[in-house]
This record gives C-alpha cells, structure tokens and sequence, in this order.
C-alpha cells in the first residue's frame, strides 16, 4: 500500500496505541515521544485527544495506558461472534433439560451481565435480556464472575456491592466466600448453594486461551424429582457446551 496516500495523525494515533498497549507497566509522555521521534508537543497533542475519546488513560503514576473505549470496541467484536454461537447452545441445552432454565451472560468490565434465556413459560423463544448485572454474591453466575474476574474487577464489584450489604446476610464471612470461591476455580463449576431445597442452580465459565473469562452458561431446575444422576447430566452438557463456545 501506498503510504503517500494515508493520514500521517492517524498512523501515528494508532502507533500510540500499539506502542502503550505493548507496554505492561504503561507509558510516560516522553517515553512515547522519544520511541516514536515524535516531538513532545505534537505528542502531547495527540495523546491529549486520545484521552478525550477514553482510548487512552492517565492513571495516578502519571502513566498513560490503554483506555475503555478501545477495550470496548474489542470486547465488544469478541461478544458478538460469543453472542451467535451462545444461541445455539442454549437451545441444545433446553432440548435436552426442557424443565429448566438456561442462561448466558458476557463479562463486561466488572459485572455479568445478562444476555440471553430460555425457560418453559416460553419455550420456543430465546429471550434477549437488558444486560443487568447478576448478583455478585447470590446467584450462580454472578458467583462464576467472582471466581474468575481478575483481581482488579472483584475489587471494583466489592467497591460497587460492598460484603457487608449485598454478601454478609448469605455467607457467614468472607473466609466461607473465598473458599468457596476458590472451588468453583479448581472445578470450573458453581453450584449455588442458597434455596437448594427449591432449586439447583448451576453455572460454569467460558474462558479463552488465556483463562480469561468470556462469560458464563448456566442452567436452573426445579429440585422436585431431581437426582444426582440428572444433576451430573447437567453439569456435563453444561461443561460441554462452555468448551464449544471456547472453540468458536
């Protein structure tokens, strides 16, 4: 391709952002002017306006990182190939577990967030959901984002849900929740354990090649005449239908 015919601020903008998105530890603005030979007014210039757009952040080191907005439009590309291939799943997994409930959910900066249902009040509909957040500390796949959230979104979902309001009433203390937690890690499984005389409630999490959370599938079933044989079953095509998702 011809550079003669490309726009030299927009090159060097995505030269920016490569550069900082390359770095672990973020950026300073002399560090960026001096990798690139930019001057450090133009570069200032051109950081300042990718900070105006979220694309970059400054953070209290002085540091410049990549910002939400260019992680956004990332994540959000990853979620719609998810998104495609999650109805697909679902409507195997109420075929073959039609008295239950069947969800999905994307992880999205800090929360999961609702996306998708099929349940036996209206079986042959895949319901798209308004994108609210699970329960963090209640509902199974709210649980799911607990356990494989980085550190630094648990924290910002303790920020926003504090233990002592939202978890302190369902869990005797913390120590209970992470250890719970800590399971739900090993096994790549939550089972909530609150209601389970009413329901069984399973979720598991779909991960990429890096264990990073995509989000989460999971099912609910009435526990009348429900028996660990179907339980296990479920578990199973739960887990199945996480690894496909994973492949996509």
């Amino acid at each position: 391709m011809n550079e003669n015919n490309l726009v030299n601020s927009v090159l060097k903008a995505l030269d920016v952002l490569k550069l900082v998105g390359d770095s672990d530890k973020g950026l300073r603005l002399s560090e960026i002017a001096d990798a690139l030979s930019m001057k450090l007014p133009a570069t200032h210039n051109l950081t300042r306006t990718l900070l105006a757009r979220g694309f970059l952040e400054k953070r209290n080191n002085n540091r410049l990182y990549i910002g939400s907005s260019f992680m956004e439009i990332a994540e959000n590309q990853l979620h719609k190939g998810l998104v495609r291939s999650a109805d697909r799943e679902l409507q195997r997994l109420y075929d073959s577990f039609p008295g239950g409930v069947v969800v999905f959910g994307i992880a999205a900066n800090s929360e999961i967030r609702q996306m998708m249902r099929i349940s036996p009040d209206r079986p042959q509909v895949l319901q798209r959901l308004n994108g609210d957040a699970y329960h963090p500390y209640a509902n199974a796949s709210g649980l799911v984002g607990m356990a494989f959230l980085p550190d630094s979104a648990v924290l910002q979902i303790e920020g926003h849900h504090p233990f002592a309001e939202y978890g302190a009433h369902l869990w005797k203390n913390s120590k209970a929740l992470e250890g719970f937690l800590a399971a739900a890690r090993k096994d790549k499984l939550v089972i909530c354990p609150f209601d389970t005389d009413r329901f069984f409630r399973a979720a598991v999490p779909i991960l990429d090649r890096n264990s990073r959370l995509l989000g989460v599938i999971g099912m609910s079933m009435p526990a009348v005449n429900i028996h660990q044989e179907l339980k296990n079953s479920i578990i199973d095509e739960l887990k199945q239908a996480a690894k496909r998702l994973e492949k996509d």
